[in-house]
């Protein structure tokens, strides 16, 4: 187990450009976090961080 895996559930980022979801879903597969999303609004990615509640 990773050393932030206790403490982190979820991880959501959210960006208006293309090139900034693209650039954190690169940073999300090289850390191998399943737990990653990208989300084009805050909203969405709220959304999807209540979830995992």
């Amino acid at each position: 187990m990773r050393d932030y895996e206790h403490r982190v559930r979820r991880t959501a980022v959210f960006s208006s450009t293309l090139k900034t979801r693209v650039q954190a879903k690169i940073v999300s597969t090289m850390a191998r976090r399943r737990d990653f999303r990208v989300f084009e609004t805050k909203q969405q990615a709220l959304e999807w961080l209540a979830q995992g509640r």
